[in-house]
């Protein structure tokens, strides 16, 4: 949700294109309970199912203490987000990926994102669930880098070296 609202703010200069995952639409509002109001036994619950935090972490206490104020406001931002009442369509290639495991955010949910994009959309589902993404860091390089056609950019880890590209 904050790259499609930083994407929306782009207006001056034109963007490769926004890639998502993991998370619905905008204008999706699916979730019955908001997770940032959960008590904290649902809230560590509810942390175990959608994986990405070890069983280890959640088992401790004193540690939970300390990271439960930050998950919570990362999932009071999801819960309280409001879309804009017409949605901002973005003039560039949006690409969508989940998990398809992944039932916090199913396929029909991903798919809205095509509403969004005034061009090409691409959906891809990679094994995995919510955090997906960890085990599959090399297939999503690759697939923006093919779906996108963007030459060099398509190589993600050489991002932050620009002084490497032949074009920069």
């Amino acid at each position: 949700l904050m790259a499609y609202e930083a994407a929306c703010g782009c207006s001056t200069f034109a963007l490769l294109g926004l890639a998502v995952s993991g998370r619905n639409a905008p204008h999706i509002k699916e979730r019955v309970q908001r997770v940032s109001h959960m008590d904290d036994v649902a809230f560590v619950d509810y942390l175990g199912q959608i994986g990405g935090t070890p069983r280890e972490v959640l088992e401790q206490p004193e540690l939970m203490a300390l990271l439960t104020p930050m998950l919570r406001a990362d999932f009071g931002m999801v819960d309280d987000y409001l879309a804009q009442e017409r949605l901002m369509a973005l003039d560039c290639p949006v690409w969508a990926f989940y998990g398809t495991e992944d039932k916090a955010t199913p396929r029909p949910h991903m798919e809205a994102w095509q509403s969004v994009a005034r061009r090409d959309f691409e959906l891809t589902a990679l094994p995995g669930g919510h955090f997906f993404i960890e085990p599959q860091r090399t297939a999503i390089p690759q697939t923006l880098g093919i779906l996108g056609n963007l030459g060099n950019l398509g190589n993600l880890g050489n991002l932050g070296n620009l002084e490497s590209r032949p074009d920069a």
